[in-house]
């Protein structure tokens, strides 16, 4: 069976009814310390040093941009030893956790590695078992992401190069609707917490997971919508999620301290016009996850957020083929 797995996250949200919860919006400034110009719009933040940002490259995964924190410098890594897998470059996504590189994809699958500045990609694993998301979390272990037929839905599971050992998370998601979309979300890592935070993209929870992916606790957002508002539609060996399917948390990133996310609902004490001009951006301490303060990123040239990354009270969105580097006083 395939899944399409693109998630419809620009529909735009319904200004119109009452969503049943409020903000508190905090004093604290967001200001632009530095921004550039990307030309393209195909680009996804793939990983944060403590001096650059790498962004990977939809179209062609042997490309990196890299972007420095401070300075309006970048230059272009290009990956050695790609072309071999020329034909699954689609399904490739790169994974940057300084000094390593990583470029996998899931359906083969395979997962590759180098260690920056050498450019020479070596398989590091051939998983034997599938996978939809990858997320390193120290030199050798990885949290992934896969269909599990038996139980029909998606699970976490963690894998470990030095010890050849898979462990499985069956209590972290649950299943709603059909284990697919259902359980759609996006995982965050902070190295400092130690912790993994997996939020839902269609209902209002959180996990919360130590690295071995044993569940602290799960929180909801502050909206009202517990289950999740998809139509799933078969079209032959396809199963897919109709546009209509209501986002309730696009974006997401952790530091060591809050876990920040980007929910595209309207509360009932919200401006319109200002929500629809901006990103709202939710904060959750790490620690509890109860929520502390929400705040807004201005929309950039009509463009609104398409991805971001938090690290040291600085604030890297993606505005599509714009970039801005935000500070913000936390």
């Amino acid at each position: 069976m395939l899944f399409v797995l693109g998630l419809f996250i620009y529909s735009n949200p319904n200004y119109t009814r009452k969503n049943g919860f409020s903000r508190s919006f905090s004093a604290k400034t967001v200001k632009v310390i530095n921004s550039f110009n990307l030309l393209h719009d195909k680009y996804y933040i793939a990983g944060l040093s403590k001096e650059h940002i790498h962004l990977g490259n939809y179209e062609n995964p042997g490309v990196i941009l890299r972007l420095n924190l401070n300075l309006p410098i970048e230059d272009t890594l290009q990956l050695k030893n790609i072309n071999q897998f020329k034909n699954k470059w689609p399904l490739f996504r790169v994974a940057v956790d300084s000094p390593y590189v990583y470029l996998g994809e899931g359906v083969t699958p395979n997962l590759l590695r180098c260690k920056l500045p050498d450019l020479n990609l070596k398989t590091f694993i051939k998983s034997s078992i599938y996978f939809t998301d990858y997320l390193p979390i120290s030199l050798n272990s990885f949290v992934m992401k896969t269909y599990n037929p038996k139980i029909g839905q998606n699970v976490l599971f963690k894998e470990n190069i030095d010890t050849s050992s898979v462990r499985f998370s069956f209590n972290a998601l649950e299943k709603q609707i059909d284990g697919i979309f259902c359980t759609s979300g996006r995982l965050s890592y902070n190295r400092n917490s130690k912790k993994i935070i997996y939020v839902y993209h269609y209902r209002n929870q959180f996990i919360c997971m130590d690295t071995n992916l044993n569940v602290l606790y799960k929180k909801n957002t502050i909206d009202t919508n517990t289950y999740a508002k998809i139509k799933v539609a078969k079209i032959g060996n396809q199963t897919t999620v109709s546009s209509s399917s209501v986002v309730i948390n696009k974006y997401s990133s952790m530091d060591e301290k809050y876990f920040f996310v980007n929910s595209n609902l309207i509360s009932d004490n919200e401006d319109k016009k200002l929500f629809s001009n901006s990103s709202v951006i939710d904060v959750y301490s790490i620690e509890d996850g109860q929520y502390n303060f929400s705040f807004y990123l201005p929309n950039f040239k009509n463009r609104g957020l398409t991805d971001l990354k938090i690290q040291d009270n600085k604030i890297i969105v993606l505005y599509k083929e714009y970039l801005i580097i935000y500070s913000i006083s936390m």
